[in-house]
């Protein structure tokens, strides 16, 4: 903690820094908590967290702490807005970035290449803030079984896993148009063409789903202490595992 003194202690005494408005100044300060604080408190919820970064800005900088906003279960707080699908489309986009993040931080690991392996964790550290950032929602929060009778919730959380199922949905078909194409190009007979697209269809959809569910893996692995090898081979292990039941899935189905 000794550089987050520090950095503090230049804040307090730069004019520049201390003109800055409210907003902009919070956001530099929970920029530098996070990058010191212990993995305990990454694993907080986003709002606690916030609590603790605005309170630790106002000792820091002597003003008092900006009161967080109390959400309401009043009136029509239960049924979602425009707002509420905006914020679960980010939320699903995000999730998938942090997966092309992960996905290429552990490609970097295994293959031993520093400069890949960062890019991949500033693609995932950025995307997780944005999820806890700007796309956070406390509607879309599990509070109880009082959750399941807010509209807002079942909106938030369904445009969100739709927004993950987009990527697995469009591969899938994306390949068997292809091959369909491909198919007709030949003069194959159309038995072979819909047996191939289907066998396409299957393979690029599972293939993703896959993906999707062994980055979700390696994530946890890593936020549970987990070293890169083991965050690996978990990961590789659940992509597998996903892949094949949900290739199997569409062939057999």
């Amino acid at each position: 903690m000794t550089e987050l003194n520090s950095t503090v202690a230049a804040w307090r005494k730069d004019p520049d820094f201390s003109a800055l408005p409210d907003a902009q100044k919070a956001q530099a300060f929970q920029g530098l908590f996070e990058s010191q604080a212990t993995p305990e408190f990454a694993q907080l919820p986003p709002a606690q967290r916030a609590g603790i970064v605005q309170q630790f800005m106002a000792d820091s900088m002597g003003a008092p702490a900006p009161q967080a906003p109390q959400p309401t279960t009043q009136g029509n707080s239960t049924l979602p807005t425009l707002g509420t699908i905006y914020r679960a489309v980010g939320r699903g986009s995000s999730t998938l970035g942090r997966t092309a993040g992960t996905a290429i931080e552990a490609l970097g690991g295994a293959t031993g290449l520093d400069a890949i392996e960062q890019v991949g964790h500033d693609m995932d550290s950025y995307f997780k803030k944005q999820i806890e950032g700007q796309f956070h929602d406390p509607q879309a929060q599990w509070t109880g079984p009082s959750s399941m009778v807010r509209p807002a919730w079942w909106v938030s959380n369904l445009v969100e896993q739709g927004a993950l199922l987009l990527p697995t949905m469009g591969s899938g078909v994306a390949a068997g148009a292809g091959i369909r194409a491909l198919g007709a190009a030949r003069n194959w007979t159309p038995d072979r063409i819909a047996r191939l697209a289907r066998i396409g269809q299957a393979t690029a959809a599972g293939g993703t789903g896959g993906t999707l569910e062994g980055s979700q893996t390696y994530q946890e692995v890593k936020r549970n202490g987990g070293t890169e090898g083991e965050a690996q081979q978990a990961g590789a292990l659940m992509t597998l595992a996903v892949s094949s039941l949900l290739i199997t899935h569409h062939i057999v189905g």
